[in-house]
């Protein structure tokens, strides 16, 4: 897998991460009132957290695939990662 195929899929899961934050903003009154659990606060800040973790994710990639290195074990696990995320 390419740099720029990992950093494209990052880029879809952070997307991704953004809408399931703006579907649960924009739902948060609805889905309360059928609920009995504590508010979605947690459910938002696990999408910060998440896009975080991505956006380091991404730095180190870049970091990592600017300095010159061998083929390693790790290469095939991130690439199998990234094909099942």
């Amino acid at each position: 897998m390419r740099k720029e195929e990992v950093i494209e899929a990052i880029d879809k899961l952070i997307n991704l991460e953004n809408q399931k934050q703006s579907i649960l903003s924009e739902y948060q009154d609805a889905i309360l009132s059928y609920t009995d659990n504590k508010p979605l606060s947690l459910d938002f800040e696990e999408c910060d957290y998440i896009r975080d973790l991505l956006t380091r994710a991404k730095e180190e990639i870049n970091n990592y695939w600017d300095e010159e290195h061998e083929a390693t074990e790790y290469d095939d696990e991130i690439n199998e990662v990234l094909k099942n995320s």
